[in-house]
């Protein structure tokens, strides 16, 4: 999948497409419906399939007091969305100045920069100045401009309309079973392994940790059962603290995992770590020596929950 930070770049690079529209924070199961109706389409009419999206969610530039929490990092949205087959991807920064663009502009530059043939938008999108078009206004300016529009309907899912937001609920009660049915697949955190205040060893345990970015929406603080993946090798299995570190502060939330079986120094490896289930929650010890015992308990539950080893074989296997 070929990337641009903006329409101008995929002007001087790319032909006629297929564009879908959207944020698509979390990627779930009602965005991988858009977005592979925008691919079964640009297949049908040889030409591209291009997702267009931001690399900021705009309410957190109009208005960061009522931002809801990213999902997912920029990355990690942007592999799941490669993974659907799209030929290129637009990431624009959303600013208080394109954030004045009306939403005849946004239409007109679809049209003469990224030729669109056809737009996919989910049901609830909007665009221009303040959010004032809907998918009414996009027929209309696909009417006016000539291009095709198609509107996808909610897809549901246990119940309910596929929805970031409905992941962020299941990820703050710790439910990532929920969070990975609305998504359609497991969820995962990415990153490159961190330097951390070596506190792992200091207990006796190495950890390999993943710092958080401000803003994003995270899992119930606690500990969970967990794969993890280093670089392009196989799943290992573990076991994560992911929180604020209240026994021994940090300042910041970090994602700390312990490899049950011993893989030397990671530090500067990329790891993605696959939360599997929640166990129990955050909370502050009276020192380390009782942080301590609490984390002896926490590995010897992990081992238990891979002691058959299936659940590493089932991952390592794809299913």
């Amino acid at each position: 999948m070929q990337l641009y930070d903006t329409m101008e770049a995929y002007a001087r690079a790319g032909g006629e497409c297929v564009a879908a529209l959207g944020m698509f924070d979390g990627v779930h199961m009602g965005h991988a419906a858009l977005i592979s109706e925008a691919v079964r389409q640009a297949r049908a009419l040889g030409v591209s399939a291009v997702v267009v999206t931001f690399k900021q969610n705009p309410v957190s530039v109009l208005c960061p007091e009522r931002a809801p929490g990213d999902i997912q990092s920029l990355d990690e949205r942007l592999s799941a969305i490669e993974a659907l087959g799209v030929d290129a991807a637009i990431a624009e920064d959303f600013t208080p100045d394109y954030a004045r663009h009306t939403g005849l502009d946004f239409a007109k530059e679809m049209k003469d920069k990224l030729h669109v043939r056809a737009v996919v938008a989910g049901f609830n999108y909007s665009f221009g100045d303040k959010g004032a078009c809907g998918v009414d206004e996009l027929k209309a300016f696909g009417r006016e401009l000539g291009f095709d529009v198609t509107i996808v309907p909610p897809v549901e899912v246990m119940g309910g309309a596929a929805s970031s937001t409905r992941i962020r609920q299941y990820l703050a009660e710790g439910d990532i079973a929920g969070a990975s049915a609305i998504m359609g697949r497991p969820y995962e955190m990415c990153g490159v392994i961190a330097q951390g205040k070596h506190l792992g060893h200091t207990l006796g345990f190495a950890t390999a940790n993943i710092n958080i970015a401000p803003g994003r929406a995270l899992p119930h603080a606690g500990v969970y059962v967990c794969a993890a993946k280093l670089d392009e090798g196989e799943w290992l299995p573990g076991v994560l603290n992911i929180g604020s570190q209240p026994t021994a502060p940090s300042g910041h939330k970090t994602c700390e995992v312990h490899i049950l079986c011993g893989v030397g120094d990671v530090y500067g490896r990329f790891m993605r770590v696959r939360f599997i289930e929640f166990r129990r929650p955050e909370r502050k010890f009276a020192g380390l020596d009782e942080l301590r015992t609490q984390v002896e308990h926490d590995k010897a539950d992990a081992r238990e929950y891979f002691a058959s080893g299936e659940a590493i074989k089932r991952l390592n296997e794809g299913r």
